[in-house]
């Protein structure tokens, strides 16, 4: 089983932010299986939060993510670990409402560097078709690989977040 996670512009957007939060994933279990850096259309954010449509906060959502880069991942629990994807990055990331989380989940993603209840670090599926719903608009299959030698390395990784930003 694997799950969806999307970074958000505010951490992508500091690459030593972003791959903080990088390693605290890798830490905490998870592996990435596949990665995209994009920067998103209003279209394409509309198709992702497509369920939040009708609320008040859509619109300022839908600002923020198409705002700057993002990356999409696909994670997998460790072998050794085991336990359900979806659910260990939804605790990772901590609860949506930033405020409250600095008190109640310090440790997690948004307790360390969520900014406001949008600009809170990322996304997470909160379901198993949410995952596919939410993968498809990011990869090109939703036929995910168990080939290793097609997986990100973390040198892969480090390129994607860091660009040319570690040659200079």
């Amino acid at each position: 089983m694997r799950t969806f996670a999307l970074l958000k512009p505010e951490i992508v957007t500091y690459p030593s932010l972003c791959w903080q939060v990088l390693e605290k994933t890798l830490t905490a279990g998870l592996e990435v299986t596949r990665a995209r850096k994009t920067t998103l259309t209003l279209a394409e954010a509309g198709k992702l939060y497509a369920a939040h449509k009708d609320k008040f906060f859509y619109e300022r959502l839908i600002r923020h993510i198409t705002s700057g880069p993002v990356i999409a991942l696909e994670l997998q629990t460790g072998d050794s670990t085991g336990g359900d994807p979806v659910a260990r990055w939804r605790q990772l990331l901590g609860p949506t409402k930033v405020y409250r989380t600095a008190y109640e989940s310090p440790n997690s993603l948004r307790g360390a560097f969520g900014l406001t209840d949008t600009r809170n670090v990322g996304h997470g599926s909160d379901s198993p078709q949410s995952v596919a719903d939410e993968s498809a608009l990011f990869f090109d299959t939703l036929t995910p690989t168990n080939d290793d030698a097609c997986r990100p390395s973390k040198s892969d990784l480090f390129q994607l977040i860091f660009g040319d930003l570690h040659q200079q």
